[in-house]
């Protein structure tokens, strides 16, 4: 089996490197009084180190990159020999590309690609047990799309409860429209027709890189599950949001899990009330969240086309929304309201004044 240490390896060898170096070297300065070797040697260690680090970090991810270029060149040859060869059976190429896996597992690229050809030739199993290989060694959220993936093929569109729980996971922490799509397959196929509905409604308005040929799947897979669930078209005058609320990694250590999370809209001028609230725990962060008029602050004003708004989430510990002390906060940038839906992405990442 053929071993590499990958980047998060990298920094602990770095650790271990110079604090021996740091041991051995300052030690026996230290312990010789000598003033002018301590500033001599901090003087020479200090630049060197900060030039050496960056150019080590450099040619261990070159190293990384040509190992990958050299695994993916391995499948690309054992490919070409498999397809030119006459008359071979599945169970030849399953054995053939079964002794390659272990000649390539040290590339997480290179066992993802092996996965595609696997879900491409129908032969789910291993394409899931490879994706799960590269997954372990690099928690990609790509390699852990394209595992679900392989799950959603494997059982013509529905994903077993832990794999769903892990897709759902996944959309809570990046928000991927693929991910938005199996999830939204699972729901059609679980007979959720208005789960899957909602689902397919958010990736139609709000994924601007959807390709024609797949948003009329789309719609079409759309229109099947409304009339499946007897679900009414929505208004093209109705206005909701949904919202993705994240917390900074630099902040985790200010929340507690009971502390309240405001997510709210609001006029961008004036000090008008907010026009449509939702809370949550910070527990559950990160989370989604959908608001509309059905969220609106009892007697506000609703939810209109041309109006200027921002969406703000904000953290209290006292659970009082007004509470401005130290608050925790993410804010959008000021956005002009339409019809129909509108997808943000909020981060909370700056303490209040």
């Amino acid at each position: 089996m053929n071993t590499i240490i990958h980047m998060p390896g990298f920094w602990a060898i770095i650790f271990i490197l110079t604090a021996t170096a740091l041991i051995f070297l300052l030690f026996p300065l230290f312990r010789s009084g000598s003033r002018k070797g301590k500033t001599l040697f901090l003087s020479v260690f200090i630049p060197l180190w900060l030039i050496a680090v960056p150019l080590l970090y450099w040619q261990w991810g070159a190293a990384l990159r040509l190992q990958d270029t050299v695994a993916l060149s391995k499948i690309s040859q054992r490919l070409e020999s498999t397809t030119k060869a006459a008359n071979v059976s599945k169970e030849k190429i399953l054995e053939t590309f079964t002794l390659l896996e272990k000649e390539i597992d040290f590339s997480a690229l290179a066992l993802a690609q092996l996965g595609s050809i696997y879900n491409q030739l129908g032969l789910y199993d291993k394409a899931i047990e490879v994706y799960a290989k590269a997954i372990i060694l690099d928690n990609d959220p790509e390699y852990r799309t394209q595992w679900i993936y392989a799950y959603s093929l494997k059982n013509q569109g529905k994903l077993p409860s832990d794999v769903r729980m892990e897709a759902e996971k996944l959309v809570q922490l990046s928000a991927k429209k693929e991910v938005i799509n199996l999830l939204a397959i699972d729901d059609y196929f679980q007979g959720r027709f208005e789960q899957a509905a909602k689902g397919w409604e958010l990736l139609l308005a709000t994924d601007e890189e959807l390709a024609d040929d797949r948003r009329i799947m789309m719609q079409n897979a759309l229109t099947k599950a409304r009339k499946q669930g007897n679900l009414q078209e929505p208004s093209q005058n109705e206005i909701s949001f949904n919202v993705h609320v994240s917390l900074a990694p630099a902040l985790a250590s200010a929340v507690g899990p009971e502390d309240m999370v405001f997510v709210f809209i609001k006029a961008s001028e004036g000090h008008q009330p907010p026009l449509a609230v939702v809370k949550k725990k910070a527990k559950e962060l990160p989370f989604n969240v959908d608001l509309g008029d059905e969220q609106s602050m009892m007697g506000g004003q609703p939810l209109k086309p041309g109006l200027s708004v921002k969406v703000i989430a904000k953290i209290s510990k006292s659970g009082n929304p007004l509470d401005t002390q130290g608050e925790l906060r993410g804010i959008s940038p000021a956005l002009v309201i339409k019809s129909g839906l509108h997808s943000v992405e909020l981060i909370i990442d700056e303490r209040a004044a």
